[in-house]
């Protein structure tokens, strides 16, 4: 059988990414570069370490024995007050170990890892708001804040139908669960004017930490015989406020920003995948997810509380497995790109988080022996955003089994 036809979807796909209307959004969620290089459509494909955040359900699938990921990666985009790039770090580091199953490359019963990262950009905001309208005009907040997240995640996955025959083929049903201890750290300034006339009124600045608890429950449905594997996956991935921070204050005034009103809280999120893997060399992932961002309604960025995004990856194995050989054996070299498509209402203000967004993705994989480096590049093409420049993030991720 002839494998080129299976490769048109996919050029077709990467033509269609820079056909379509974007705007840059909230960027790229999540870590380690080999996911990121298929445009993070994971859900059905997770394992390993960066499974703890993407579906603790892939811990108890793959291969068995103990797994170590650092990944790393640099995101420029452009500060959404200025309209100039400023840059933003992202790491990631974790281990994982899956039971031995008593056959060959087959998974056991209890997969679990131990994970650090920080999954998502900085955030970053500055602009004015009126906030009280009087007599002698109205008064308006001029605020800046920032913020900058991290967490650690604890997750572990049971397989309990690991490699039973069917007449299709081996069947595996891995149920996952993480929690976590997210910590934000951040700061505001901002000041209380009067209009007309400019007139400071009052002003304040805090900076603090505020903590939350990430939880992940995930499923992973595998179905692999002669030419065909299928994985089903599905995740949701919620956080948990666990204190809530300082507050910029003006008393004079009689008018309080709290912390939550400051930020754009860790979003939550909702995600259904399908991948199908033909010879084990040519893979198709697609995804839908949903994001939900607990953000009050008088947020400064006027953010839309949830949002859609689909999400397209594909993946050629260049080099291996040879005839006979297991999937993860052979030293490899993948190529991979993916595209994905936020579909955020515009019923809010215009702004850099309320138009539709397009996301292209490239990366390269490369195994040898025991350790296997992944690199990765996005771009996000900005439209009817208030930025009118590109977010760019490039990564890189190295793992040893």
């Amino acid at each position: 059988m002839s494998r080129r036809p299976l490769l048109a979807p996919a050029v077709l796909a990467c033509i269609l990414a820079f056909a379509a209307p974007a705007a840059a959004d909230f960027g790229p969620l999540g870590p380690d570069a080999g996911p990121l290089g298929k445009g993070g459509a994971w859900a059905a494909e997770a394992e390993g370490p960066s499974a703890a955040y993407w579906n603790p359900a892939g811990l108890g699938r793959g291969r068995h024995g103990f797994d170590f990921l650092f990944s790393y990666g640099m995101l420029q985009r452009p500060d959404h007050s200025a309209g100039e790039y400023g840059a933003t770090n992202r790491f990631f580091i974790g281990c994982s170990w899956l039971e031995e199953g008593g056959e060959k490359d087959r998974p056991g019963l209890f997969g679990a890892g131990l994970a650090a990262g920080t999954p998502w950009p900085r955030f970053e905001y500055s602009g004015v708001r009126q906030v009280a309208p009087g007599a002698g005009g109205s008064a308006f907040l001029s605020m800046k804040s920032s913020e900058d997240y991290s967490e650690v995640l604890a997750a572990a996955a049971l397989n309990p139908l690991r490699g039973i025959g069917t007449p299709l083929g081996g069947m595996s049903l891995s149920l996952g669960l993480s929690i976590g201890l997210g910590m934000s750290s951040s700061a505001a300034t901002g000041g209380l004017y009067q209009s007309p006339g400019g007139a400071l009124l009052e002003s304040d600045s805090f900076s603090g930490m505020r903590v939350s608890a990430p939880v992940s429950l995930g499923l992973i449905f595998s179905l692999s015989g002669g030419f065909l594997n299928l994985d089903f996956g599905v995740r949701y991935r919620g956080v948990l406020g666990l204190s809530g921070g300082d507050a910029l204050s003006f008393p004079n005034q009689g008018y309080k920003v709290a912390a939550d009103g400051a930020f754009m809280p860790p979003p939550q999120e909702g995600a259904i995948g399908l991948s199908a893997l033909f010879f084990k060399r040519i893979a198709y992932s697609v995804e839908f997810s949903w994001l939900f961002f607990d953000s009050p309604d008088e947020f400064p960025n006027a953010i839309p509380h949830s949002y859609p995004v689909f999400k397209f990856g594909f993946e050629y194995r260049a080099i291996g497995p040879e005839e006979g050989e297991e999937y993860g054996d052979s030293n490899a070299l993948f190529l991979r790109f993916g595209v994905t498509q936020s579909f955020i209402g515009t019923d809010n203000d215009p702004s850099i988080f309320t138009a539709e967004s397009t996301g292209f993705y490239l990366g390269l994989g490369l195994k040898f022996g025991p350790v296997h480096i992944d690199v990765f590049f996005t771009q996000q093409i900005p439209g009817e955003g208030d930025v009118d420049k590109d977010s760019m993030l490039a990564g890189v991720s190295v793992g040893m089994r």
